[in-house]
């Protein structure tokens, strides 16, 4: 499982994601909202979607109404499972376009890729 983390002083409303991985290596069996939007009893709608031929995870994450949540959380957790014998495989997140209220854009800084080691 790998969780995707955010951390934002400013109040965020929505989270488009875009994950690849090597389907080559890896599997995406599940995806899960985190906790992020569901701060301070938030309603969130989260719809999420998996490629499995092109190792790409689509995720909408949003709040139901127009506060945002704030501090630190995870947006969503993966679960991967290990489909060919190999020592590593990268998992990185390809886009997003974090928003704050009335969809204002909001300054993110990508993670660099996730490198994990393999144990099929």
């Amino acid at each position: 499982k790998l969780s995707l983390e955010a951390q934002s002083g400013q109040e965020a409303n929505s989270f488009p994601l875009r994950i690849g991985f090597d389907p080559t290596v890896l599997k995406a069996v599940e995806v899960t909202e985190g906790e992020f939007l569901k701060q301070s009893n938030l309603q969130s709608i989260f719809s999420s979607s998996i490629d499995p031929a092109g190792g790409q995870i689509s995720a909408e994450l949003s709040s139901a109404g127009a506060v945002g949540a704030t501090g630190k959380g995870s947006l969503v957790t993966v679960t991967f499972e290990v489909i060919a014998a190999k020592p590593q495989a990268q998992i990185t997140l390809l886009g997003t376009a974090p928003a704050g209220a009335g969809g204002k854009a909001l300054p993110y800084a990508p993670p660099a890729p996730h490198t994990i080691n393999l144990v099929p």
